[in-house]
Protein backbone atom coordinates (compact mmCIF):
# COMPACT_ATOMS: atom_id res chain seq x y z
CA UNK A 1 0.00 0.00 0.00
CA UNK A 2 1.23 3.51 -0.77
CA UNK A 3 0.79 6.55 0.93
CA UNK A 4 0.86 9.68 -0.97
CA UNK A 5 0.82 13.35 0.02
CA UNK A 6 -1.12 16.45 -1.28
CA UNK A 7 -0.07 19.94 -1.30
CA UNK A 8 -3.88 21.74 -1.36
CA UNK A 9 -2.72 25.23 0.18
CA UNK A 10 -2.87 26.38 -3.59
CA UNK A 11 -6.46 24.99 -3.69
CA UNK A 12 -7.01 26.66 -0.28
CA UNK A 13 -5.31 30.15 -0.97
CA UNK A 14 -7.09 30.23 -4.05
CA UNK A 15 -10.59 29.78 -2.70
CA UNK A 16 -9.55 32.71 -0.50
CA UNK A 17 -9.00 34.66 -2.91
CA UNK A 18 -12.44 34.27 -4.52
CA UNK A 19 -14.00 34.91 -0.99
CA UNK A 20 -11.87 38.28 -0.50
CA UNK A 21 -12.81 39.28 -4.02
CA UNK A 22 -16.53 38.30 -3.44
CA UNK A 23 -16.85 39.98 -0.01
CA UNK A 24 -14.93 43.52 -2.02
CA UNK A 25 -18.00 43.37 -4.72
CA UNK A 26 -20.52 42.73 -2.09
CA UNK A 27 -18.87 46.11 -0.01
CA UNK A 28 -19.16 47.76 -3.44
CA UNK A 29 -22.68 47.10 -4.56
CA UNK A 30 -23.55 48.26 -0.83
CA UNK A 31 -21.44 51.69 -1.41
CA UNK A 32 -23.86 51.96 -4.39
CA UNK A 33 -26.81 51.04 -3.49
CA UNK A 34 -26.29 53.60 -0.23
CA UNK A 35 -25.20 56.48 -2.89
CA UNK A 36 -28.69 55.92 -4.97
CA UNK A 37 -30.76 55.72 -1.87
CA UNK A 38 -29.75 59.21 -0.22
CA UNK A 39 -32.12 61.51 -2.12
CA UNK A 40 -35.04 59.35 -1.23
CA UNK A 41 -33.96 58.83 2.33
CA UNK A 42 -33.67 63.01 2.60
CA UNK A 43 -37.07 63.24 0.66
CA UNK A 44 -38.37 61.14 3.45
CA UNK A 45 -37.23 62.82 5.93
CA UNK A 46 -37.87 66.42 4.22
CA UNK A 47 -41.74 64.67 4.18
CA UNK A 48 -41.24 64.12 8.09
CA UNK A 49 -39.43 68.13 9.16
CA UNK A 50 -41.31 70.07 6.64
CA UNK A 51 -44.80 69.69 8.34
CA UNK A 52 -43.34 70.51 11.76
CA UNK A 53 -41.45 73.23 10.80
CA UNK A 54 -44.50 74.80 9.25
CA UNK A 55 -46.76 74.21 12.03
CA UNK A 56 -44.37 76.13 14.45
CA UNK A 57 -43.80 79.01 12.08
CA UNK A 58 -47.67 79.32 11.85
CA UNK A 59 -47.83 79.36 15.59
CA UNK A 60 -44.44 81.53 15.70
CA UNK A 61 -46.49 84.01 13.33
CA UNK A 62 -49.81 83.91 15.35
CA UNK A 63 -48.28 84.65 18.38
CA UNK A 64 -46.08 87.31 17.03
CA UNK A 65 -49.39 88.88 15.55
CA UNK A 66 -51.33 88.72 18.70
CA UNK A 67 -47.88 90.30 21.23
CA UNK A 68 -47.86 93.35 18.16
CA UNK A 69 -51.81 93.92 18.45
CA UNK A 70 -50.65 97.32 20.52
CA UNK A 71 -53.60 99.77 22.17
CA UNK A 72 -52.46 103.06 22.72
CA UNK A 73 -54.52 105.16 25.37
CA UNK A 74 -54.12 109.29 24.88
CA UNK A 75 -55.13 111.84 27.37
CA UNK A 76 -55.52 115.68 25.53
CA UNK A 77 -56.49 118.36 27.71
CA UNK A 78 -57.18 122.11 27.23
CA UNK A 79 -57.06 124.01 30.24
CA UNK A 80 -58.92 127.34 30.66
CA UNK A 81 -58.21 129.89 33.43
CA UNK A 82 -60.39 132.82 34.82
CA UNK A 83 -60.21 135.02 37.64
CA UNK A 84 -62.84 135.81 39.99
CA UNK A 85 -65.49 137.52 39.93
CA UNK A 86 -63.57 140.63 42.25
CA UNK A 87 -61.17 140.74 39.32
CA UNK A 88 -61.54 144.09 38.27
CA UNK A 89 -62.03 144.92 41.89
CA UNK A 90 -58.84 143.72 42.87
CA UNK A 91 -57.40 145.25 40.07
CA UNK A 92 -58.09 148.52 40.88
CA UNK A 93 -57.02 147.80 44.50
CA UNK A 94 -53.32 147.32 43.75
CA UNK A 95 -51.62 147.80 46.57
CA UNK A 96 -48.46 150.13 46.65
CA UNK A 97 -44.98 149.52 48.10
CA UNK A 98 -42.82 151.11 49.64
CA UNK A 99 -39.55 150.07 48.49
CA UNK A 100 -37.55 152.60 50.46
CA UNK A 101 -38.97 150.82 53.60
CA UNK A 102 -38.60 147.77 52.23
CA UNK A 103 -34.45 148.62 51.91
CA UNK A 104 -34.34 150.11 55.06
CA UNK A 105 -35.95 146.98 56.77
CA UNK A 106 -33.62 145.09 55.19
CA UNK A 107 -30.86 146.88 56.65
CA UNK A 108 -31.90 146.63 59.90
CA UNK A 109 -31.77 142.77 59.71
CA UNK A 110 -35.31 142.01 58.94
CA UNK A 111 -36.37 139.59 56.15
CA UNK A 112 -40.12 140.31 56.29
CA UNK A 113 -42.26 141.71 53.28
CA UNK A 114 -45.51 142.55 52.42
CA UNK A 115 -47.90 140.34 51.86
CA UNK A 116 -49.94 140.73 48.60
CA UNK A 117 -53.08 138.79 48.39
CA UNK A 118 -53.88 137.32 44.84
CA UNK A 119 -57.12 136.75 43.67
CA UNK A 120 -58.69 132.95 43.56
CA UNK A 121 -58.40 131.24 40.53
CA UNK A 122 -60.79 128.86 38.90
CA UNK A 123 -59.46 126.27 36.93
CA UNK A 124 -62.28 124.80 34.22
CA UNK A 125 -60.83 121.92 32.62
CA UNK A 126 -62.37 120.66 29.32
CA UNK A 127 -61.13 116.64 28.16
CA UNK A 128 -61.55 114.62 24.94
CA UNK A 129 -60.52 110.90 25.97
CA UNK A 130 -58.29 108.69 22.61
CA UNK A 131 -58.14 105.17 22.61
CA UNK A 132 -56.02 104.20 19.23
CA UNK A 133 -55.77 100.52 18.33
CA UNK A 134 -52.82 99.55 15.71
CA UNK A 135 -53.23 96.93 13.46
CA UNK A 136 -50.18 95.37 11.86
CA UNK A 137 -49.98 95.53 8.05
CA UNK A 138 -46.92 94.56 5.55
CA UNK A 139 -46.42 97.24 3.24
CA UNK A 140 -43.27 99.32 2.49
CA UNK A 141 -45.03 102.72 2.93
CA UNK A 142 -46.92 102.15 6.11
CA UNK A 143 -46.40 99.01 8.56
CA UNK A 144 -49.88 99.79 10.13
CA UNK A 145 -53.99 100.37 10.17
CA UNK A 146 -55.07 103.15 12.98
CA UNK A 147 -58.56 102.22 14.78
CA UNK A 148 -58.95 105.57 16.88
CA UNK A 149 -62.18 105.99 19.15
CA UNK A 150 -63.15 109.97 21.16
CA UNK A 151 -64.54 109.78 24.22
CA UNK A 152 -66.58 113.00 26.24
CA UNK A 153 -65.84 110.87 29.33
CA UNK A 154 -64.25 107.67 30.37
CA UNK A 155 -66.91 105.86 30.79
CA UNK A 156 -68.99 106.78 28.10
CA UNK A 157 -69.46 105.22 24.93
CA UNK A 158 -67.63 106.66 21.81
CA UNK A 159 -68.84 109.76 20.21
CA UNK A 160 -66.62 109.60 17.14
CA UNK A 161 -64.75 106.29 15.52
CA UNK A 162 -62.27 106.38 12.54
CA UNK A 163 -60.08 104.25 10.89
CA UNK A 164 -56.86 105.36 8.90
CA UNK A 165 -53.04 104.80 7.72
CA UNK A 166 -50.25 107.41 7.81
CA UNK A 167 -48.28 106.43 4.55
CA UNK A 168 -44.68 108.13 4.29
CA UNK A 169 -43.53 110.07 1.30
CA UNK A 170 -40.31 110.34 -0.48
CA UNK A 171 -39.58 113.63 1.35
CA UNK A 172 -39.69 112.33 4.73
CA UNK A 173 -43.67 113.83 5.05
CA UNK A 174 -46.54 111.24 6.03
CA UNK A 175 -50.37 111.83 4.30
CA UNK A 176 -53.26 110.24 6.13
CA UNK A 177 -55.86 108.67 4.43
CA UNK A 178 -58.66 108.09 6.14
CA UNK A 179 -60.35 104.66 5.60
CA UNK A 180 -64.15 104.99 8.23
CA UNK A 181 -65.62 107.74 9.54
CA UNK A 182 -68.55 107.25 12.15
CA UNK A 183 -69.68 110.23 13.84
CA UNK A 184 -72.83 111.94 14.99
CA UNK A 185 -74.24 112.07 11.21
CA UNK A 186 -73.47 108.16 10.97
CA UNK A 187 -71.17 105.31 9.49
CA UNK A 188 -69.11 106.97 6.38
CA UNK A 189 -66.96 104.42 4.03
CA UNK A 190 -64.42 106.29 2.13
CA UNK A 191 -64.41 105.86 -1.39
CA UNK A 192 -60.79 104.46 -2.50
CA UNK A 193 -60.59 104.78 -6.40
CA UNK A 194 -57.64 104.61 -8.93
CA UNK A 195 -56.89 108.16 -8.31
CA UNK A 196 -56.18 107.27 -4.92
CA UNK A 197 -53.82 104.49 -5.56
CA UNK A 198 -51.64 106.90 -8.35
CA UNK A 199 -51.73 109.57 -5.66
CA UNK A 200 -50.26 107.86 -2.78
CA UNK A 201 -48.54 105.15 -4.85
CA UNK A 202 -50.07 102.30 -3.74
CA UNK A 203 -52.05 99.82 -5.55
CA UNK A 204 -55.68 99.59 -4.86
CA UNK A 205 -55.62 95.73 -3.99
CA UNK A 206 -53.42 96.96 -1.16
CA UNK A 207 -55.31 99.72 -0.29
CA UNK A 208 -58.83 97.82 0.04
CA UNK A 209 -56.54 94.97 2.01
CA UNK A 210 -55.80 97.81 4.31
CA UNK A 211 -59.45 98.78 4.93
CA UNK A 212 -60.62 95.33 5.62
CA UNK A 213 -58.28 95.66 8.64
CA UNK A 214 -60.68 98.41 9.95
CA UNK A 215 -62.84 96.79 13.13
CA UNK A 216 -65.38 99.52 13.18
Amino acid sequence: MSSAVYDSSAVENYVNELSRREAEVTRSRQIDNFIREVPYIALKWCAYVLPIALLIWFLGNAISNALSYERTVRNESITQTSYGEGEQTNRSQDELIDVDKILASGNSGSNSFPEIENAPLIQAAVRDYYIFDTIPFDHPLFEQVVVGRRYDEPDSLPVEEFCYINVWQADGMSKRLNFIIIDEDGRNVIDINQSTSNTLNISLTDLKAARSKCTI
